[in-house]
């Protein structure tokens, strides 16, 4: 056992805190040093694994550590019209965050003219990979089949003065967070909503989606008035608008054989959809770009961030899975979820994230009044015509609606 003094020798004098104080939001990030060359970090080869979990230049047979950086989060919200998550009000049909055809991701993260100066610092802090974030709406807003070539253009150019930089490698994630924009986080585009027979516009309404975006986080004003809580966008992987999705997107054809569009399975005709458009963007890319591929700074393309499993293995949809560790703001169970998409008003259990995780705090009576987040049959017809959809016979909408 060591003495009673057991005061250090090393002088404290000069020494500062790590944290780092930060200023105004609004000032100008300092320039990289002019003594941090192209060269600070190796250059990038194409690589191997060895079978045993590392990553290899096959050429020296050296193990390659790759110190990764996510990119700016921008890319998952549209930048014309500026949608930032608080904007806009989903409890407005009227509103242009439902205008989801007409929206452009050209000029994210960065303006073609500040990116070098962005990727430099982060090559200067000793990262050597980014993992760039897409996501299936930036490509395929418009309509399905319809793809928006100047987002793939732009794209291209930005991986090209990464290219240009020399030392960093990427890899692109198609990137989604229960589900969509729509449904409270990124990912697919609206239509992929409509084709499924919800209708987002009334999701606020029946807690369908927690969105950032409606009156009650934002309006100080509003009878309901609460801050937005932290970590509550989760949830939306166990409301009904994100379970719908998953369990359509995996398990369509099992649990649903009778809902089609254009004589395709809502399963298949979403699965064809995303995927196509990922093979168009990959495509374009490597056709634009074959020097990526050549010196392995390319590295390659995820399949899906994150994907859920929606309904599939659920057991009883009348409880909360004990699996289910995440249980913040009103936690309904799957039942629970579908009387209020048919616009039942319902007692749900409230919980709050606590040191020894959730508790349950309360319940809390929804009311949607009578809205449901389901298509009209007259919704479904200007819809359908819209995007040159035939629902099967057997697809009844919301006939009572």
């Amino acid at each position: 056992m060591r003495g009673a003094n057991t005061v250090s020798s090393v002088s404290l004098s000069g020494i500062k805190p790590l944290k780092r104080k930060y200023g105004d939001p609004l000032e100008e990030i300092e320039a990289t040093s002019d003594t941090n060359s192209t060269q600070s970090i190796l250059d990038c080869v194409p690589l191997e694994t060895d079978g045993k979990g590392n990553i290899i230049d096959p050429q020296l047979g050296r193990k390659i550590t790759l110190k990764g950086i996510n990119m700016d989060a921008g890319l998952k919200l549209p930048l014309n019209p500026d949608m930032p998550t608080y904007k806009a009000d989903s409890t407005n049909p009227d509103d242009v965050f439902f205008d989801g055809d007409h929206v452009s991701f050209v000029g994210r993260p960065y303006p073609l003219e500040e990116a070098e100066l962005h990727f430099r610092r982060i090559k200067s802090w000793g990262y050597n990979t980014i993992r760039y974030i897409i996501t299936w709406e930036a490509i395929e807003h418009e309509g399905p089949g319809k793809y928006d070539d100047d987002y793939i253009d732009y794209t291209a150019k930005i991986l090209d003065i990464i290219y240009k930089i020399g030392g960093l490698y990427v890899f692109i994630d198609p990137h989604q967070d229960v589900w969509s924009r729509f449904s409270g986080g990124s990912g697919a585009p609206l239509w992929t909503l409509y084709a499924a027979g919800l209708q987002p516009k009334r999701f606020a309404h029946t807690e369908a989606s927690i969105l950032h975006n409606e009156p009650r986080f934002q309006d100080p004003a509003h009878p309901e008035y609460e801050p937005f809580p932290k970590m509550i966008w989760p949830s939306n992987y166990k409301r009904l608008a994100s379970l719908t999705m998953f369990t359509l997107f995996w398990a369509g054809a099992t649990y649903f054989p009778d809902l089609t569009i254009n004589n395709v399975n809502i399963q298949h005709y979403l699965q064809d959809h995303y995927i196509d458009s990922q093979a168009y963007f990959w495509s374009k890319i490597t056709e634009r770009l074959p020097h990526m591929i050549e010196n392995g700074s390319l590295l390659g393309f995820e399949s899906m961030n994150e994907p859920n499993c929606g309904l599939v293995g659920h057991e009883h949809l009348g409880y909360l899975p004990t699996n289910q560790q995440l249980r913040i703001g009103t936690t309904p169970t799957v039942y629970q979820c579908m009387k209020l998409g048919m616009g039942f008003a319902v007692e749900i259990s409230v919980y709050k994230i606590t040191m020894s995780g959730p508790q349950k705090a309360g319940t809390k009576i929804v009311d949607p009044k009578g809205a449901r987040a389901w298509l009209s049959p007259e919704e479904a017809q200007e819809i359908d015509f819209h995007y040159g959809w035939k629902r099967g016979s057997n697809w009844k909408i919301d006939l009572e609606h």
